[in-house]
């Protein structure tokens, strides 16, 4: 299952590197019919590199993957709405990846929630020794 998010995360963000070649004229594109002006141009190229940063980060099990992934999904399915025509299909990749950066930030919280629960408890255990050790003192 992590190597097909894998393969999904890398293949969706080389695909966003059409829209920078559409819109510099670097390669004939001719999966994109619409024109892309220079500027959604930059919006493809950054969901492409937060993609492919997202997969590495993934991959190298870095627990703040989800945070790019998630960025970058913002911009791929804002692209998607307005390049529809062409770009309509990237919703299903866009749809499983926010499936897995949700279970990914998921994760990261409850970690983060008892890694809290476990130093409160060792605050409060140190605070109820330090009472004892000064009233045992008396």
């Amino acid at each position: 299952m992590k190597t097909l998010l894998l393969v999904i995360m890398f293949a969706h963000g080389a695909i966003h590197l059409m829209g920078i070649a559409k819109a510099y004229n670097l390669a004939p594109v001719k999966a994109l019919s619409q024109p892309i002006n220079k500027l959604y141009g930059w919006a493809w190229l950054i969901g492409a590199i937060l993609f492919i940063a997202a997969a590495f980060m993934f991959l190298s099990q870095n627990e703040w993957w989800w945070i790019p992934s998630a960025a970058a999904i913002c911009i791929s399915q804002s692209l998607v709405f307005k390049f529809w025509r062409d770009a309509k299909f990237g919703t299903i990749a866009n749809v499983i990846i926010l499936a897995a950066t949700v279970a990914g930030f998921s994760v990261w919280f409850f970690n983060k929630s008892i890694h809290r629960g476990h130093e409160s408890i060792s605050q409060l255990t140190a605070i109820h020794q330090n009472h004892n050790t000064a009233y045992e003192n008396k």
